[in-house]
């Protein structure tokens, strides 16, 4: 059985690990062709929110990095152009992918794709190893990586991973098996921008309680807009006339 050759490896660092509430910060892609990497590409994106201390030590991002970047609206169009017809692989890339498909629906752009998950081959190849993270993994193999949780070293890594699985799935035809892309699907219906309805009924919240909001009111989704709403009113009531 023959095994791709071709493909482009993605990895997003986000802000949580919701897709219906959190944001992409970075993307990275690396394009192979004929198992050799032809190109490498890395966005920073400006999520328009807060970081939280957690992913600033954990990426080595922050907000200083982000405020120039451009946001996800420009950066998703050239995402997608970039895997074009690709096959995408992934360490947990279902993760990946419903980040980006959904950021795509919500720009109108479709994003369906075939994909592998090295962290699903992992699991059978590597099945003695203690942990199965990216991490761990090119620890423990030998695997060179620049920086961890960051986006295109870690695209990097998982191809030299995907690589050396390739190699000792040759003469085992049960894993090569494995390497067979499967249509990776994540339901998601487009959310519409917060409306200004909901912008006004936020704004008196703030004002009314003191709060703070950890994101650019204007770049919130109309279902954001409804989950803070209705979590503030279950923790503060409503606004007495």
């Amino acid at each position: 059985m023959s095994i791709i050759k071709d493909y482009v490896s993605i990895d997003i660092e986000t802000t949580g690990l919701d897709p219906k509430k959190d944001r992409i910060i970075e993307i990275g892609a690396v394009r192979v062709r004929d198992g050799n990497i032809s190109e490498v590409k890395n966005w920073l994106v400006n999520p328009r929110c807060e970081l939280s201390d957690f992913i600033k030590d954990l990426t080595k991002i922050n907000e200083e990095m982000l405020a120039d970047a451009p946001y996800i609206d420009e950066v998703i169009p050239e995402v997608i152009d970039f895997c074009k017809e690709d096959i995408i692989i992934g360490h947990n890339i279902m993760m990946d992918f419903s980040f980006l498909k959904r950021n795509a629906v919500n720009r109108k752009l479709s994003f369906e794709k075939s994909g592998i998950d090295t962290l699903k081959l992992a699991r059978v190849i590597f099945a003695d190893m203690e942990k199965k993270n990216l991490g761990f993994l090119c620890d423990s193999l030998g695997i060179s990586t620049e920086n961890k949780h960051r986006a295109a070293d870690d695209a990097l890594a998982t191809v030299k991973l995907f690589e050396l699985m390739k190699e000792k799935a040759e003469d085992v035809e049960e894993w090569a098996k494995l390497f067979k892309p499967v249509q990776l699907r994540y339901s998601v219906k487009k959310e519409g921008p917060i409306t200004p309805a909901q912008k006004n009924h936020i704004k008196k919240l703030i004002a009314h309680y003191g709060l703070t909001l950890d994101r650019d009111i204007e770049s919130m989704t109309k279902n954001e807009a409804s989950r803070f709403i209705d979590k503030t009113i279950n923790e503060y009531g409503r606004i007495k006339n």
